[in-house]
């Protein structure tokens, strides 16, 4: 019944708000400055700023219209993968022109025995950096590039550290120069402990695929040591010889070395002297007795040594002379040696005596006595 009473001016009245309400959604006239359609469409042409915790605007705004650019940037540890926004409009909406991220920066890797040589953790696409290494090692490449790689960035080339060459400790082998380690294409002159000698003199450090090595390989030779002998002497004050050094030899008084000289020689890979040195003299004498007929006027010669070391003693046939000549060593008497060389003595004090007084009588004994030596 109430639809009933309802006149058409009243069914228009009813109606009039919708239809101003849908007019007003499509956006206002060309007489109309403003309403609720305008604020929508304005707001449809303008782009907004990514939503993003590390992407940042160089500008303090969040719209940005049709036409207006923006430099954007990240954090720190990341780069924008493109360094410009620019607000276009794409059929009926504004959207900025590319899809920005930010991406991870080229870092030196925490915990690694690489170093940059810059003062700097982060690098971005396109920059480069030195880079050395803990004490000890060295890099395989000197420079490192980061680079882009699709949607990361990376060192380029793959750098490592490689352990330099170290003379081995605990080892006979000494460096001539005060340090420790040494890279690639380095070298430096050895020489051993006291009593050894290197096989090579000089070392150098190379590198072999991915590791640096000694070049040649070097050992320490044990040197040739002067014998240890109590009647031995070197004319030199050292105990230790190089090969190819040499040294003179000499004995104790009494004694002389079965060799002059001594030289230190290589063979194979080792050193020896060339010869096995003795000290001859000394022991083993003998005294031989002769008989020969004397006469008067027997004398006396003294040799140039006599008594000396290793002499001998000879009484002449006829004369009663006696000579010394020097032997290889000195003569060690036993007992009967010496009563044997008392009788001779006395006999050739007789002998004196008798020729002095003039007596015709002769000796008709004499005594040949030799000392030779025995090594």
């Amino acid at each position: 019944m109430m639809a009933a009473a309802l006149t058409p001016p009243m069914l228009l009245l009813l109606l009039l708000p919708s239809l101003t309400a849908g007019h007003h959604l499509q956006g206002p006239g060309p007489a109309d400055s403003g309403g609720p359609g305008r604020t929508i469409r304005a707001l449809a042409e303008q782009c907004r700023f990514p939503e993003s915790s590390i992407l940042i605007s160089e500008q303090s705004k969040l719209y940005y219209g049709v036409g207006e650019t923006t430099g954007v940037r990240c954090t720190e540890g990341y780069e924008p993968s493109v360094p410009v926004l620019r607000c276009v409009r794409r059929g009926s909406a504004a959207v900025f022109d590319s899809d920005v991220t930010c991406i991870e920066q080229c870092r030196i890797p925490e915990g690694s025995k690489l170093i940059s040589e810059q003062s700097k953790l982060y690098y971005g696409a396109g920059e480069t950096t030195g880079v050395r290494c803990i004490e000890g090692f060295e890099p395989s490449e000197p420079v490192l590039r980061c680079v882009r790689r699709g949607a990361a960035n990376v060192w380029e080339p793959d750098v490592t550290c490689i352990e330099q060459c170290r003379i081995p400790e605990g080892s006979k082998l000494i460096s001539e120069q005060s340090k420790l380690y040494y890279g690639a294409g380095e070298t430096t002159g050895v020489r051993c402990i006291e009593g050894y000698e290197p096989s090579e003199p000089v070392l150098r450090c190379v590198r072999r695929g991915a590791a640096n090595v000694w070049e040649p390989d070097v050992t320490c030779i044990e040197q040739c040591r002067f014998p240890e002998r109590s009647n031995l002497i070197s004319e030199q004050s050292r105990l230790y010889y190089r090969a190819g050094e040499t040294t003179g030899l000499r004995c104790t008084e009494g004694y002389k070395p079965s060799v002059p000289v001594l030289r230190c020689v290589r063979r194979g890979a080792a050193i020896d002297w060339d010869s096995d040195v003795t000290c001859i003299g000394g022991r083993g004498s003998r005294i031989t007795e002769g008989r020969k007929t004397g006469g008067r006027g027997s004398r006396i010669t003294e040799g140039p040594n006599t008594g000396g070391p290793g002499s001998r003693i000879t009484e002449g046939p006829n004369t009663g002379t006696v000579e010394m000549e020097e032997g290889p060593s000195f003569t060690v008497f036993n007992a009967i040696q010496v009563a044997q060389i008392v009788v001779l003595l006395l006999s050739v004090t007789v002998t004196s005596l008798l020729c002095k007084r003039g007596t015709s009588q002769s000796t008709t004994t004499d005594y040949y006595v030799y000392i030779n030596t025995v090594s």
